[in-house]
């Protein structure tokens, strides 16, 4: 699952390892809710992946992290 950035989204997106610290997680369970499709990843052009702050703070609401 990945998506195209806005300008105006660059400043909510977050590297893989803020994410994981944001979320209380490793690298690698982050990794594996990529995979499982629990959270979506963005790449950037030069094909870095990011995560968006909403789709985390989605995701701790649920509860699912």
């Amino acid at each position: 699952m990945s998506d195209r950035i806005t300008h105006n989204e660059a400043p909510q997106l977050l590297k893989m390892a803020e994410a994981a610290e944001y979320l209380n997680v490793s690298v690698r369970t982050l990794q594996r809710y990529i995979a499982d499709e629990k959270l979506a990843v963005v790449r950037l052009p030069g094909g870095l992946p990011r995560i968006r702050r909403a789709d985390l703070d989605a995701m701790v609401n649920d509860g699912a992290a």
